[in-house]
């Protein structure tokens, strides 16, 4: 299964209220065997991003050294 990587500041406020519109999307869409979100605070951003293969994308903030890593692996980032 992929994963999109949604974090904020805590990753308990802004990053849920993403991921629970985006899991609405994927639901929408059928996609739910192929696709899911993970939230977590933006401090655990890179390190996730280094050692999960299933995430695809990142949404959330972008510190430089977040979208510096997204750009170094080719994982699209939207803030």
């Amino acid at each position: 299964m992929k994963k999109v990587l949604i974090c904020c500041g805590s990753g308990v406020a802004s990053s849920e209220t993403t991921a629970s519109l985006f899991n609405d999307q994927i639901e929408d869409a059928d996609l739910e065997d192929d696709l899911s979100t993970e939230v977590h605070p933006v401090n655990e951003a890179i390190s996730i991003i280094e050692s999960d293969d299933s995430i695809i994308a990142y949404i959330g903030v972008e510190t430089t050294d977040v979208v510096d890593k997204c750009d170094e692996v080719g994982m699209p980032h939207y803030n």
